[in-house]
């Protein structure tokens, strides 16, 4: 009904993430917003974030997305109207951003996001040597560019590099053109593998499935099993509890310094204000960093 750009695009991502959330469990949340790190890096603004919903904190903006942990995100998926070149590129850069966020490992020990199974001295865990809580990321296109085109793009940048075969999705669907597109493994018992082992880095390539009028119904079932081989880790909050405390009160007599340093037009000592910057980009603190920037520009009175 509406022309207007930015109501289309609302529209269909929220087809797009009630479709998804019908046909998940309820220990997934699905919403739209950013991810975060640890490292205060954070991923372009993201259509779907499929996320836990029992472990982990999610802080809700006042527009109705979310900034999530990337501890705690299975996967996140980019919706397009038309899968042009344009949103073809802008989907992979918004995939990447996520993919590139940071976070520790799991192993088959994280039974859960905030229980880990303990081993006793000499005891190993044995099973594929790879992180257990890779990103998931798809693309969902309504029609535009042809399958063929696609799969020969990503092929494309996969010689780029391990780095680069991490940051490409793991899924396409293709829904008016009828194909979904997957990464796949080389077999020796059959011509290809797909599933959960092409998570990550290790994959020998993608290829798309003429699946016709199935395409919803096949992007349903491979989400389920790729996110049945994600295992997360949740972050150990009770140490950045603590740091957080006492960066707020450091915050403080920092803020207290400012006051004095407009007052009197002084400046302290250079060693202090090498020592504060420092705390303030350990912190990601840009607030802060910035204000001690524009203090130290300041020629005392």
């Amino acid at each position: 009904m509406s022309q207007n750009p930015s109501i289309k695009g609302s529209s269909r991502e929220e087809i797009v993430r009630e479709f998804i959330r019908c046909f998940l469990p309820s220990s997934y949340a699905i919403g739209h917003g950013e991810v975060f790190s640890e490292r205060n890096e954070r991923s372009k603004q993201i259509d779907v974030i499929i996320h836990d919903d029992i472990f982990s904190p999610v802080f809700k903006t006042a527009d109705g997305g979310i900034l999530v942990p990337c501890e705690a995100v299975y996967g996140t998926a980019e919706v397009k109207t038309r899968l042009d070149s344009s949103g073809w590129n802008l989907a992979l850069k918004n995939i990447a951003s996520v993919k590139r966020l940071s976070r520790s490992p799991s192993e088959l020990t994280d039974i859960l996001p905030n229980r880990r199974l303990g081993l006793g001295a000499g005891l190993t865990v044995t099973g594929p040597k790879r992180p257990h809580n890779p990103y998931l990321g798809i693309v969902v296109g309504l029609e535009g560019l042809s399958a063929d085109k696609i799969v020969s793009d990503l092929n494309d940048r996969m010689t780029s590099g391990k780095d680069e075969m991490m940051l490409l999705p793991d899924l396409v669907a293709c829904v008016k053109n009828g194909h979904l597109i997957a990464r796949y493994n080389k077999n020796e018992e059959s011509r290809f593998h797909i599933g959960a082992a092409t998570l990550g880095d290790s994959y020998d390539g993608f290829r798309a499935f003429p699946v016709a009028g199935y395409v919803l119904s096949s992007l349903h079932l491979g989400l389920n099993v790729l996110l049945s081989g994600i295992r997360l880790r949740s972050r150990d909050l009770t140490t950045s509890w603590l740091d957080e405390l006492l960066w707020i009160e450091r915050k403080s007599e920092i803020e207290a310094l400012f006051a004095w340093g407009e007052r009197e037009g002084a400046i302290p000592a250079q060693g202090g204000w090498d020592a504060m910057e420092s705390e303030a980009q350990a912190r990601g603190d840009d607030e802060i960093l910035r204000k001690l920037q524009d203090l130290r520009q300041k020629p005392p009175v």
